[in-house]
C-alpha cells in the first residue's frame, strides 16, 4: 500500500510539472489553427472584394456617428420580425463578415472560431443557426468594417498594414489569446501581434455593460501603431518591456 500511495504521488508531481508545458503546446496549436481561420476568411475576403467592384463586405455597425464598433462581432442579425432596422432581407440578416458565408465565399462556419475562445459565443452555440432561419450569429473575430479613413474599398486603404480582422474585443473574454492576436491587415497578410503588457486587453471592458465602441477604437489604433512600426513578432519594441 505504501509503494502504491508513494507511486500515485510521483505520477502527480510529473504530471503536476508537465502541465505547464501541454498547456502551452495546446496554445501553440490554436494559435496556428486561428492564423489558418484568418487566413481563410483574408482569402474570401479579396475575392469578395474582386467581385463587388473592389468593396469589402458592409456591415451596418460601422457607422461613426452611432458607435457600434464593438458590434463588428455579430455575423447575423435577428429575424426581420424582431430585427434593428438595419436589417438586410437581401442577405438574410448576414452581416459584416458574415456576408462571406452568405455569399458561399467561405462556407466552413468554424472558420469564423478560434480554438482558444472561452467566452460566450463558441462554435457550438451558433453552430445550428448557420442554414437555419434568421437568428442571432455571434463569431470570435472583430472586423473594423473600412480603413482608418473611413475607406471601404479596398485597394484604397492606406496605410497597407492596417488592421481589418483581429481577436474579438467586445469585452475581454472575447480577446481570444490574452497575450496577442492574429491579425488580417489590408494588404491581406496575416501576422501575429503580441500584445506587449496587455496594452490591448487592459483596456477591453469586462463585463456586458460597460461595452463600448470607444475601447474598440482604441484597440484598432493600438495594433496600427505596432504594425506600422513593423514590431509584430516575440520580442518587445525597443523600451518595452
Amino acid at each position: 500500500m505504501v509503494d502504491v500511495l508513494v507511486s500515485i504521488a510521483v505520477i502527480m508531481v510529473l504530471i503536476s510539472l508537465m502541465m505547464p508545458a501541454i498547456r502551452k503546446a495546446t496554445e501553440t496549436a490554436h494559435r496556428v489553427v486561428c492564423s489558418s481561420n484568418v487566413r481563410q476568411i483574408g482569402m474570401a475576403m479579396m475575392m469578395y472584394a474582386d467581385a463587388n467592384h473592389d468593396f469589402i463586405p458592409p456591415t451596418t455597425f460601422y457607422d461613426p456617428s452611432r458607435n457600434r464598433a464593438e458590434e463588428t462581432l455579430i455575423l447575423r442579425l435577428p429575424g426581420v420580425t424582431s430585427a434593428p432596422r438595419d436589417y438586410n432581407p437581401k442577405t438574410k440578416g448576414w452581416d459584416g463578415l458574415g456576408v462571406l458565408y452568405h455569399d458561399q465565399y467561405l462556407d466552413n462556419a468554424a472558420c469564423f472560431y478560434c480554438p482558444s475562445h472561452d467566452g460566450a459565443h463558441p462554435l457550438s452555440q451558433y453552430a445550428d443557426k448557420f442554414g437555419g432561419e434568421p437568428a442571432v450569429v455571434v463569431g470570435n473575430y472583430q472586423y473594423r468594417g473600412a480603413g482608418p479613413g473611413g475607406q471601404t474599398h479596398l485597394s484604397k486603404i492606406e496605410p497597407r498594414r492596417t488592421a481589418l480582422i483581429a481577436d474579438g474585443m467586445r469585452l475581454r473574454s472575447d480577446y481570444n489569446h490574452d497575450v496577442g492576436s492574429n491579425v488580417m491587415r489590408a494588404d491581406l497578410s496575416v501576422t501575429w501581434f503580441h500584445d506587449y503588457g496587455g496594452r490591448v486587453l487592459s483596456r477591453l471592458p469586462r463585463t456586458e455593460a460597460e461595452a463600448r465602441s470607444a475601447a474598440v477604437i482604441a484597440a484598432w489604433a493600438l495594433i496600427d501603431q505596432q504594425l506600422e512600426g513593423g514590431s509584430v513578432g516575440d520580442s518587445p519594441p525597443p523600451g518595452e518591456n
